[in-house]
Protein backbone atom coordinates (compact mmCIF):
# COMPACT_ATOMS: atom_id res chain seq x y z
CA UNK A 1 0.00 0.00 0.00
CA UNK A 2 0.98 3.23 -0.84
CA UNK A 3 -0.02 6.17 1.35
CA UNK A 4 -0.70 9.83 -0.05
CA UNK A 5 -1.99 12.15 2.41
CA UNK A 6 -2.87 15.80 2.54
CA UNK A 7 -4.78 18.62 4.74
CA UNK A 8 -6.57 21.47 3.57
CA UNK A 9 -9.92 23.33 3.55
CA UNK A 10 -11.98 21.99 1.77
CA UNK A 11 -10.82 19.08 2.34
CA UNK A 12 -8.84 18.34 -1.25
CA UNK A 13 -9.52 15.11 -3.57
CA UNK A 14 -6.58 13.08 -4.25
CA UNK A 15 -5.86 11.20 -7.75
CA UNK A 16 -2.94 8.95 -8.58
CA UNK A 17 -1.28 8.97 -12.08
CA UNK A 18 0.83 6.56 -13.55
CA UNK A 19 3.66 7.58 -16.21
CA UNK A 20 3.58 6.23 -19.13
CA UNK A 21 7.08 5.58 -19.84
CA UNK A 22 10.03 5.36 -18.13
CA UNK A 23 10.44 8.69 -17.28
CA UNK A 24 8.52 11.22 -15.34
CA UNK A 25 6.56 13.39 -17.99
CA UNK A 26 3.36 12.26 -19.04
CA UNK A 27 0.90 10.38 -16.58
CA UNK A 28 -2.27 8.73 -17.17
CA UNK A 29 -4.93 8.55 -14.61
CA UNK A 30 -5.55 5.49 -12.36
CA UNK A 31 -8.81 4.04 -11.77
CA UNK A 32 -9.73 1.23 -9.08
CA UNK A 33 -9.53 -1.93 -10.92
CA UNK A 34 -9.35 -5.73 -10.21
CA UNK A 35 -5.34 -5.18 -10.29
CA UNK A 36 -5.17 -1.10 -8.59
CA UNK A 37 -7.33 0.01 -5.94
CA UNK A 38 -7.46 3.64 -5.06
CA UNK A 39 -9.19 4.18 -1.50
CA UNK A 40 -11.15 7.22 -0.39
CA UNK A 41 -8.04 8.45 1.98
CA UNK A 42 -5.96 8.39 -1.10
CA UNK A 43 -4.26 5.41 -0.72
CA UNK A 44 -3.25 3.10 -3.71
CA UNK A 45 -2.76 -0.71 -3.27
CA UNK A 46 -1.57 -2.60 -6.43
CA UNK A 47 -2.31 -6.83 -6.21
CA UNK A 48 -0.21 -8.90 -7.51
CA UNK A 49 2.52 -6.73 -8.50
CA UNK A 50 4.59 -7.26 -11.45
CA UNK A 51 7.61 -5.83 -13.46
CA UNK A 52 4.98 -4.09 -15.64
CA UNK A 53 3.78 -1.84 -12.42
CA UNK A 54 7.46 -0.49 -11.78
CA UNK A 55 8.00 3.27 -12.93
CA UNK A 56 6.84 6.77 -11.81
CA UNK A 57 3.87 7.31 -9.63
CA UNK A 58 2.13 10.72 -8.96
CA UNK A 59 -0.40 11.68 -6.40
CA UNK A 60 -2.07 14.93 -6.62
CA UNK A 61 -4.14 17.36 -4.16
CA UNK A 62 -6.41 19.86 -5.28
CA UNK A 63 -9.26 21.34 -3.60
CA UNK A 64 -9.86 23.69 -6.16
CA UNK A 65 -8.03 26.80 -4.33
CA UNK A 66 -4.69 27.35 -5.55
CA UNK A 67 -2.55 25.37 -7.58
CA UNK A 68 -2.51 22.02 -5.28
CA UNK A 69 0.62 19.93 -4.32
CA UNK A 70 1.89 16.68 -5.75
CA UNK A 71 4.37 14.58 -5.28
CA UNK A 72 6.33 11.58 -7.77
CA UNK A 73 7.16 7.88 -6.05
CA UNK A 74 9.42 5.75 -7.88
CA UNK A 75 8.35 1.99 -7.56
CA UNK A 76 11.03 -0.82 -8.37
CA UNK A 77 10.19 -4.30 -8.83
CA UNK A 78 12.90 -6.68 -8.69
CA UNK A 79 11.30 -9.54 -9.76
CA UNK A 80 8.00 -11.57 -10.18
CA UNK A 81 7.03 -13.61 -7.33
CA UNK A 82 6.26 -17.08 -8.75
CA UNK A 83 5.99 -20.60 -6.98
CA UNK A 84 5.32 -23.57 -8.32
CA UNK A 85 2.27 -26.15 -6.76
CA UNK A 86 2.50 -30.06 -6.80
CA UNK A 87 0.88 -32.56 -5.44
CA UNK A 88 2.90 -35.48 -3.80
CA UNK A 89 1.43 -38.86 -4.92
CA UNK A 90 2.32 -41.54 -1.94
CA UNK A 91 4.11 -44.50 -2.83
CA UNK A 92 2.47 -47.13 -4.58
Amino acid sequence: MIDCEAEGFPPPRLTWRKAEGSVPESYKPISSSSHLHVFENGSLTILDVGEHDAGFYLCQASNGIGSGLSKVISLTVHGEHSYKSSIAKPPV
